[in-house]
């Protein structure tokens, strides 16, 4: 009795073949159907929707959707998240949460860290693909750490650079947003406070600050905080520094003289003032000159260790005006106030230019001017005079200090010598030198006045004497420059006594003056020479150098005006600003004023003074200190954007040579005329952050410079990418002032575009070689060729009694998990076992299979399974192809005994009445090796096809549970077909083979996607 084996192939299985498949084979005697349920378990898919609802700096809150149902329940999540940019290997978490969870709050993290999660489900089967990885940032907190490495060197003897590097990575907590630098005097102490300013900084490597305005040579304690979105941090360590020294600030105190002899001043004083000191003094300088300076007397300094000096060798009876200035290592600091120190008296000097004239037979009068140095107060004038020749002893007669003349009586017709003395209380002066004169009783005209040079003061009157005697009275003319000023001069009078007077003199009454007096007997002459002592003439006015901060003037004066010059006062402002002055003194020819508002024009005049007067104003000069308005950068380096907020560069703009003081910020969108004011006093900094923007929204912004040369305004047009794009489109169709903005959408971007159009190519590329990968490999072979072996009609009845008991069996299938990348598994396969029987390696212990022959009732829900968090399964990238090769039980009238003997054949290769040729099928053997039929149509030995292709003529479909599938098959001998259920692995890859025998089942699988070849 001939029979007939039939395989239905299922290729590429997928959970949606589930279902029951029925199998009729019939003849001429009738038909018979077996019904086979197929239920195909698979790994979960992939979770999908992940979300994160609750957003800490501690935690994150992850939800997610559950993946379809893969015909096994879902036993467990496992939550895997990664800080990105992380340094430390193998530094990415697991969180396991039970199977019916959708949400786990994720605790322990970092804050200001984004953190990449993925979602696997798990069931029996094993672990799903991981989701598509969402991100998400926890919160910033203020900062835990303090800034490293601060380091503070004086840069002057006001400025201290502090430089410093971020806190350690992990205790910034956020983006460092700048920091809070604070110092104090230490001379202070305990209960002085800090004062904090606030400076920017890059967040990466070093930062650079320094501090200003500070007192010279004084201890600072430096201290400094950072500081993010959220709050400072705590300060790092004091450090201490102390400026570079100065000059002195202030002025020695206490400047007192004591004159000791008539040429010699002690003079003391103390060191300035503690904190004005500016550093350790080192020396003083003591200067001194005569008083008034017009004097042309001399003066000099002397340098002093200590704080008491002597000076010798000076004027008696002399003004000094004495200072005294500290010297630090820096130089010399400022003087104290000119203390007025007068020398000791002493005796003076002779009385200059005695002159004596005849007034009569037995008179004559004597006149003299006083001593050029008289060494003190003069207390009087003593005239001494005697005959020549020694006939007569010495004659004397004292005179009051406001004279300077005297008439002598009762003299004897011979000559007499004269001479005069000048005494203060010190005592009697040298004599003058001795001067002749012998009376006569003709009198000749003499001008006893003595003339010399005279200095007057500018505008001042002054008088010019011209005493004259003589018989007869002698007649007076007075010449200026050799010519005759006459009685009606408006300003030059006579007065009866010959006195000339001038009124309101002027620079040109300057010169000569002569008084003649004349009679019959004779011609007598004064002479004066007039100096008039004017202001100076105007200075002649020029800047020299100018600096962001200074400008630099020089001048000279021309005529001096006849005196020295005591000083100078400099007249300045700014450009709209108050007028200021500064005083020079006498013996400088230059000045820099400091301090000026940088970038701004100035204005400069000067004056110059000597003890006469002022003089006329300088031409006025313009300035201007170097430096101009801060200089916008452009778009592309100051603004960038995310969905939400723009960052501006501020550090990118100019400062045209002036330090920015402050910035202004202000933004509208674009469709509107309301301007919004995030900061009107922003101070400078390397960034600044504006919040609250809304995504995919195209906005101006304006943002104004201000520094002292000027203000500048600059708008930028920026869009904010959309949420799926963030940090994209910053500052995309940017303008500059009044430039239109685009209206490109976000798409046509080029930072959007070109990385979207490599992605596609990259997976196209991707998806075609993956394809030909396919279509290369080689097809499985077709079921087995040639008709069906004879099977002998004595089967044992027994046996089929037994198969026909059997009730309906069911077939569970479970698709391998994958297994991850880093765990690999080796797989060696064993030669064909002829008798069915397998190695433990080949058997994959998760997949079970059971059988039952019923008349379509549904398969029972699948068993339950061992957990398998500890099963490395492969990675879909690795996926097997697995083959399940069903071969159905035989009807009811063939035996056992004869298909254990065809079994037997098969295994030796031969069979009764024809070749055996194996198949693929051979390598993992089956219950019953079946011998090919060389009476089956040559269309039967097609390649077997998946279950939802159309199959061929000679298989059955499934295109419903409990449908039969017929089949047609030509035989030459009418017995029933027989139908035997096994696995067959095919030559393109691994395959798990179940098989079952009559009266038992057994699984054999191997770990490989499950690929269903039902073979009938």
């Amino acid at each position: 009795m001939a029979g007939r084996v039939s395989e239905l192939v299922l290729r590429s299985t997928h959970i949606t073949d589930t279902g029951t498949y029925t199998c009729t084979a019939s003849n001429t005697h009738g038909s018979l159907t077996a019904d086979f349920h197929l239920l195909l378990q698979d790994v979960p898919a992939s979770p999908s929707g992940l979300t994160v609802g609750e957003e800490g700096s501690r935690h994150l809150t992850l939800s997610w959707t559950p993946p379809e149902d893969s015909n096994a329940p879902i036993t467990a999540y496992i939550i895997s998240f990664d800080a990105q940019h992380s340094l430390m290997v193998g530094s990415a978490r697991e969180v396991t949460v039970e199977g019916d969870q959708k949400k786990v709050r994720l605790e322990g993290l970092q804050p200001a860290t984004t953190y990449t999660l993925t979602v696997v489900a798990e069931n029996r089967v094993g672990r799903s693909q991981p989701s598509p990885p969402l991100t998400a940032s926890t919160h910033e907190e203020p900062p835990t750490g303090h800034p490293q490495n601060v380091v503070v060197v004086p840069v002057s003897s006001t400025g201290l650079q502090v430089t410093w590097e971020p806190p350690p990575d992990n205790l910034t907590h956020g983006t460092i947003l700048g920091y809070y630098l604070g110092f104090k005097d230490d001379s202070e102490g305990e209960a002085g406070a800090y004062n904090f300013t606030t400076v920017g900084g890059d967040g990466a490597g070093g930062t650079t600050a320094t501090l200003s305005g500070l007192r010279p040579h004084a201890s600072y304690s430096v201290v400094l905080q950072a500081f993010n979105s959220r709050g400072a941090g705590p300060g790092s360590p004091p450090t201490h520094a102390t400026t570079l020294e100065d000059k002195p600030s202030a002025p020695p105190g206490h400047v007192t003289c004591e004159s000791v002899t008539s040429t010699s001043l002690v003079v003391t004083w103390s060191p300035p003032p503690p904190r004005a000191r500016n550093g350790i003094i080192t020396n003083y300088r003591l200067s001194y000159t005569l008083h008034p300076p017009h004097g042309g007397g001399e003066g000099g300094s002397v340098m002093q260790d200590g704080q008491r000096a002597t000076l010798d060798s000076l004027t008696p009876w002399t003004n000094y005006s004495v200072t005294v200035a500290a010297f630090t290592r820096a130089g010399q600091g400022v003087s104290s106030p000119a203390v007025i120190c007068t020398t000791e008296q002493d005796v003076p000097e002779a009385p200059a230019r005695v002159k004596a004239v005849v007034s009569g037979p037995r008179g004559a009068v004597v006149s003299w001017a006083p001593p050029s140095r008289p060494h003190g107060r003069i207390s009087r004038y003593t005239v001494h005079w005697q005959p020549a020749g020694g006939r007569g002893g010495p004659h004397s007669r004292r005179v009051e200090p406001n004279l300077t003349h005297l008439s002598l009586h009762d003299l004897s017709h011979t000559t007499h010598q004269v001479w005069v003395t000048a005494s203060t209380r010190m005592g009697e002066g040298p004599a003058s030198p001795v001067t002749l004169v012998k009376p006569t009783h003709t009198v000749p005209a003499g001008v006893w006045s003595v003339g010399g040079n005279l200095t007057a003061a500018w505008k001042e009157d002054m008088s010019l004497a011209c005493g004259a005697v003589g018989v007869p009275e002698p007649t007076l003319i007075w010449t200026h420059l050799r010519n005759v000023i006459s009685d009606n001069h408006e300003r030059f009078k006579k007065q009866p006594d010959g006195t000339l007077t001038l009124a309101d003199i002027q620079r040109s009454d300057s010169g000569d003056y002569v008084c003649t007096a004349t009679n019959n007997h004779g011609v007598d002459t004064v002479i004066y020479n007039l100096t008039v002592l004017v202001p100076p003439s105007a200075p002649s006015l020029h800047v020299t150098e100018t600096t962001a901060s200074s400008i630099r003037v020089q001048w000279s004066v021309e005529d001096t005006g006849g005196a020295p010059l005591q000083g100078a006062t400099l007249h300045y402002r700014s450009e709209g600003g108050e007028w200021m002055t500064e005083e020079v003194g006498g013996e400088h020819r230059s000045y820099t004023a400091t301090g000026l508002r940088c970038g701004t024009l100035h204005h400069f005049y000067l004056t110059a003074y000597n003890y006469i007067g002022t003089s006329a104003a300088s031409r006025t000069e313009p300035a201007r200190t170097k430096g101009r308005a801060p200089e916008a950068p452009p778009q592309f380096q100051f603004v960038t954007t995310n969905s939400s907020q723009a960052t501006l560069y501020l550090a990118q703009w100019g400062d045209g040579g002036c330090p920015i003081t402050h910035f202004s910020v202000q933004y509208r969108k674009a469709d509107s005329r309301h301007w919004t004011t995030v900061g009107s006093e922003v101070p400078p900094a390397r960034t600044y952050a504006v919040g609250g923007l809304e995504a995919g929204v195209r906005y101006e912004m304006r943002v104004t410079a201000h520094n002292a040369a000027g203000a500048t305004p600059e708008h930028y047009s920026l869009t904010t990418p959309g949420l799926g794009l963030a940090g994209v489109g910053a500052g995309m169709g940017g303008t500059g002032w009044g430039g239109a903005p685009s209206s490109a959408p976000v798409w046509r971007d080029p930072r959007v575009l070109v990385p979207a159009a490599v992605s596609a190519l990259a997976l196209l590329l991707t998806v075609t070689t993956v394809c030909v990968c396919i279509r290369k490999r080689p097809q499985s072979s077709a079921g087995q060729e040639g008709g069906g072996d004879t099977v002998p009609a004595d089967e044992d009845k027994s046996a089929l009694q037994a198969r026909e008991e059997q009730q309906g069996q069911y077939t569970t299938v479970r698709r391998p998990a994958p297994t991850p990348p880093q765990h690999h598994h080796h797989h060696h396969p064993h030669p064909a076992d002829t008798t069915g029987d397998y190695s433990e390696e080949e058997l994959y212990p998760y997949a079970t299979a059971t059988f039952q022959m019923s008349g379509g009732s549904p398969p029972p829900p699948a068993p339950p399974s061992p957990p398998t968090h500890g099963h490395h399964p492969q990675p879909r990238a690795q996926k097997a192809f697995t083959a399940l090769v069903y071969q159905a039980p035989s009807l009811h009238d063939v035996d056992s005994p004869n298909l254990s003997e065809r079994e037997r054949d098969a295994k030796r290769g031969v069979a009764r009445g024809y070749t055996y040729q194996p198949t693929e099928t051979e390598d993992y053997g089956s219950v019953l090796e079946p011998t090919p039929d060389p009476r089956c149509p040559p269309h039967h030995r097609r390649p077997p096809r998946h279950l939802r292709t159309r199959p061929p003529a000679a298989c059955a479909s499934p295109k419903a549970p409990h449908r039969p599938l017929h089949h047609h098959h030509h035989h030459h001998h009418k017995a029933p077909q027989q139908h035997t259920l096994r696995l067959a692995r095919h030559s393109r890859s691994p395959a798990a083979t179940r098989r079952l025998s009559e009266g038992s089942t057994s699984i054999r699988d191997l770990p490989s996607d499950a690929e269903c070849d039902l073979h009938w």
